[in-house]
């Protein structure tokens, strides 16, 4: 909470490509490639790229992972964590929802 509240996020449309797929092998090897889960790569990504970056993120990481970006959170997080970073993925994605 700490983090969104900073109000450091990117509020650009401009996406660089090669680093949502830094980003997405990032949280995979925070996640699903490893033993154990590292949360603040998730914080990082999650908290401070902007919306056209998330978008893009979630294609890249389903092509590097057998899951979603969706299905990775809720199996490599949980609690209260878990709802905010699903919150933030959705806000993102699909603002009018």
């Amino acid at each position: 909470m700490v983090s969104i509240l900073q109000g450091n996020r990117d509020e650009s449309k401009k996406v660089d490509h090669d680093k949502v797929k830094e980003d997405a092998t990032q949280l995979y090897e925070a996640g699903e490639g490893q033993w154990g889960t590292d949360e603040s790569a998730f914080n990082k990504v999650l908290v401070l790229r902007s919306a056209a970056h998330i978008k893009e993120l979630k294609s890249v990481y389903a092509n590097i992972s057998s899951r979603s970006l969706e299905e990775a959170l809720d199996s490599e997080l949980s609690g209260e964590f878990l709802v905010a970073c699903k919150t933030i993925v959705e806000a993102l994605v699909n603002p009018v929802e």
